[in-house]
């Protein structure tokens, strides 16, 4: 991969501020290196003015390797014609409806949370969520619905959890300890609309959600509202990622 894309520049001539931009799977390109190769990697690539773009990038050395972490935009099933009222009362604290399996720790983990206060969650193990249109309608529902929406990662380091809370209006709660953070250090990082909260602190979930005051889930609302484009259509989704790009010229 390095090679080629050293060949793929030699084509081009870049000014002092430009980058050559890759859309790649960096999980895959870089998954065969471990330990100190994989620094040694990473550091191969610094020396590029190259910027890696996806939407399930992982950057465990973020200061080595500039890179860009995309959301992706949301199903055609899951499109929603209005745009949700802020102010809606949810009756939904937090909720998780996905396959397990395919992270048993981390996904099982959540499926095991219990809200002490009396807080409703809805956690479902459902493989059928997205292909059968009863489910669907239901899925839908219980997003309009949640004030939270947890975003685990599964087998890969990608969900399109993030773009649907972003649609439905709901806080989205990532847990991806080695993924890049979406438009991390861009106008729409995600930082500012979206939970983040490391792996090991899985069982914890409701505690640490319930600490947030309802100012700050406002604002984690307001944030959100900006980076709904990004998740709605592929037109917002590239004005996205252009204006992300603008960070690293």
């Amino acid at each position: 991969i390095y090679d080629t894309i050293v060949e793929t520049m030699k084509n081009y001539q870049l000014s002092q501020n430009q980058k050559f931009v890759v859309f790649y799977s960096v999980r895959s390109a870089f998954s065969s290196a471990k330990g100190p190769d994989r620094r040694e990697v990473y550091l191969s690539f610094s020396k590029l003015p190259v910027v890696f773009v996806g939407n399930s990038v992982v950057d465990v050395d973020s200061d080595a390797r500039p890179s860009l972490q995309l959301l992706d935009p949301i199903l055609d099933t899951m499109k929603l014609d209005m745009q949700p009222d802020p102010s809606m009362r949810r009756n939904i604290f937090a909720s998780f409806v996905g396959r397990v399996h395919t992270n048993k720790n981390l996904r099982g983990t959540l499926m095991n949370l219990k809200s002490p206060t009396g807080q409703k969650l809805y956690l479902e193990d459902g493989d059928k969520t997205l292909q059968d249109k009863e489910r669907v309608l239901n899925y839908r529902d219980v997003l309009l619905n949640s004030e939270f929406m947890l975003a685990p990662r599964g087998d890969n380091h990608y969900s399109f959890r993030p773009s649907e809370a972003l649609v439905y209006g709901a806080i989205p709660v990532i847990y991806d300890d080695h993924a890049v953070i979406p438009y991390m250090n861009c106008t729409l990082d995600a930082r500012s609309w979206a939970v983040i909260i490391p792996e090991a602190q899985a069982k914890d979930t409701v505690e640490i959600l319930s600490k947030i005051s309802s100012k700050d889930r406002q604002k984690y609302i307001k944030e959100g509202q900006k980076a709904r484009k990004c998740a709605e259509t592929v037109e917002g989704n590239v004005d996205c990622m252009l204006s992300g790009l603008a960070v690293f010229t």
